[in-house]
């Protein structure tokens, strides 16, 4: 009986873990010469005849990991983005790409549709995967993240970031770390007796700038006077919160017992 029931507890374990990477979002692929790389904003997504066709029809059961129902491929030629590829992601007959493929025969039969209303900078990647979030859809950043800039689907010019192991991906990545940081480093001596000999959830969130330029990390709480006094030793480390692109949250409890060491005797 004990073996059953560890057995099923496994499967449960199991389970938990598929469905919590599941949501995980596969990207579009764009293709630009020799290069095939992941694209992890969706250009299909804002052409308004899509968006209409898509209204004709009831939602089909799709791939956990492709929700919005299709994968697509754009090609890059000549600085013009083109759409080469519409694949249904969908386990059932998906009448929209059948229609939108039907209406645009040019996707398939090597020519490859014009895109003329992408008017907003794309995402694409390279190098090692430093971090993985499992919070959001598209859920890596990479060492090298390649901003593309279109103007009705003209690629104007590129920006190129790189991210760094700093400091604040570090904490985010290791709480043993993060919770030393904090305790070692706040002023707790700026808060109230009473505030220090009580226990308080402090919620962090680590973010990472919608153009690579700005990270750190801020923290809230029910209590603003703890929050506050934490988020004087994190901007220390950090910028203020602005566009963001990833985020990434840790709730951690401040405890009287391991404040105390580190409050100043005088």
């Amino acid at each position: 009986m004990f073996q059953i029931k560890r057995f099923f507890v496994l499967l449960v374990l199991i389970a938990s873990f598929a469905n919590a990477y599941a949501s995980l979002q596969r990207p579009d692929i764009l293709i630009i010469g020799k290069d095939t790389l992941p694209l992890w904003r969706n250009p299909l997504e804002s052409d308004t005849v899509f968006a209409k066709m898509r209204n004709m029809f009831k939602e089909t059961m799709c791939a956990s990991d492709c929700w919005r129902g299709y994968e697509a491929q754009f090609t890059l030629i000549d600085s013009q983005l083109y759409l080469t590829n519409l694949i249904s992601a969908c386990f059932t007959e998906d009448s929209l790409v059948a229609l939108y493929k039907k209406t645009f025969p040019e996707i398939t039969n090597g020519i490859g549709r014009k895109v003329t209303w992408l008017n907003f900078p794309l995402l694409t990647s390279r190098g090692s995967i430093i971090k993985v979030f499992h919070n959001q859809a598209y859920h890596k950043i990479n060492r090298r993240e390649i901003y593309m800039y279109f103007k009705n689907g003209k690629w104007q010019k590129s920006d190129t970031f790189t991210y760094e192991k700093t400091l604040v991906l570090t904490l985010s990545d290791n709480r043993e770390m993060l919770e030393n940081f904090i305790y070692s480093k706040v002023d707790w001596s700026a808060l109230p007796k009473e505030k220090i000999q009580k226990e308080t959830e402090v919620s962090l969130l680590f973010y990472w700038g919608n153009y690579g330029n700005t990270e750190g990390i801020i923290a809230s709480s029910v209590d603003a006077e703890v929050a506050e006094v934490i988020n004087k030793t994190m901007r220390l480390i950090s910028n203020d919160l602005k566009a963001q692109w990833y985020t990434w949250n840790v709730i951690i409890t401040i405890k009287p017992e391991r404040i105390k060491p580190f409050l100043s005797k005088d």
